[in-house]
């Protein structure tokens, strides 16, 4: 059988860095990967700068109305070499995760504009012929949903991803680009990933937690690692049970260290008033919640690693989370300055005939 293959996602990490430490971040990455990438796995790093590029180089500017940016990193560029395109990044939107719990379930998603507020940014701007922008299109799903909340026209509308998954999750299950597409939407991209073979994660997201950087916090992620495999392998209800709440135990000592973005049950309730919260059903009492967990917590990549590789690396995981930290901390406005090609309208990539 043909090895799964694990894609890292460079986007955060790379739009972030200055350009003369692209290939620090490099070797940091494929450092990384080498010190946590299971050899069971084939593991590919992706360049968001080769992605950008192919991904623009599909898209005619002077087609679409208005740019919705939902990365943070394009709005800005696009503004540069094409004044004239309306855009915005205001509006988001992030998975709220029950911190809590051992498998840190969805309970819904997080905006970060009020109803009121998306109201107006629907008054604003010419949304007719729409330009979603976002990294990675895995499921279609976040960038569908804010296609809905603007009430767009989904047959006048393009998706464009940085890497789409144009795979399926289960027979008749379609993943981002045939979801989006059966839709009557457009989607470009700049690379491909095809589920269930690939699997992929934000490098960003190892990293952006700066107390892991402490080998004995990282301590934390092996052993909770350690009680998902014993979960895993176990057939018994009752030790599986034993094994959920010790991983429990260990998330809510530690809930400070482990999720920069903690919120308790009543600020997330609070969200929930101003409007700013789709939530799948009632939020349990006395937890805590939180959006972009590290990804070392996450349960799908729980079951992309072993506990003991983490153990055997600790010291030089965290020595390298350490770097990648500081490599990329106070550059948090997009560096790249050729993402948006500087050449007159109507010529290059302005112009011409649109590639879909």
């Amino acid at each position: 059988m043909k090895q799964q293959r694990i894609f890292w996602f460079q986007d955060g990490a790379k739009f972030k860095t200055s350009p003369e430490n692209w290939s620090a971040l490099d070797n940091l990455s494929l450092r990384l990967i080498n010190l946590i990438g299971h050899p069971e796995f084939e593991h590919v790093l992706v360049d968001p700068l080769v992605c950008a590029e192919k991904l623009l180089g599909n898209l005619n500017l002077q087609a679409f109305t208005c740019l919705l940016d939902l990365t943070g990193f394009f709005a800005k560029e696009v503004r540069k070499g094409f004044p004239q395109l309306a855009t915005t990044d205001e509006l988001k939107l992030s998975r709220l995760r029950l911190a809590s719990s051992a498998k840190l379930d969805g309970v819904g998603h997080l905006l970060t504009l009020s109803p009121a507020q998306i109201t107006t940014l629907k008054q604003r701007l010419d949304l007719s012929k729409s330009l979603i922008i976002d990294d990675v299109g895995w499921s279609g799903r976040t960038a569908g949903q804010i296609a809905e909340i603007l009430g767009l026209n989904l047959k006048e509308t393009t998706f464009g991803f940085l890497i789409t998954n144009r795979g399926e999750f289960a027979p008749g299950v379609p993943a981002a680009t045939s979801f989006l597409e059966r839709s009557g939407a457009r989607v470009v991209s700049g690379g491909s990933v095809f589920s269930p073979q690939d699997d992929g994660f934000h490098l960003e997201d190892f990293f952006a937690n700066p107390w892991l950087t402490d080998p004995e916090v990282f301590g934390k992620i092996c052993q909770i690692q350690e009680l998902r495999e014993s979960l895993g392998e176990t057939k018994d209800q009752t030790e599986g049970k034993e094994f959920e709440l010790k991983i429990q135990g260990i998330l809510r000592e530690n809930q400070q260290l482990l999720f920069p973005n903690i919120m308790t049950t009543e600020e997330v309730k609070s969200l929930q008033r101003e409007g700013r919260l789709i939530a799948r059903g009632g939020l349990p009492k006395n937890s805590f919640f939180t959006i972009n967990p590290p990804n070392w917590l996450a349960p799908s990549f729980s079951k992309r690693v072993k506990a003991e590789m983490l153990w055997q690396n600790q010291v030089e995981i965290t020595q390298t989370l350490r770097e990648l930290h500081s490599l990329t901390e106070g550059f948090l406005e997009p560096k790249r300055e050729l993402l948006i090609p500087t050449l007159p309208e109507g010529q290059g990539f302005w112009g011409g005939k649109e590639r879909f």
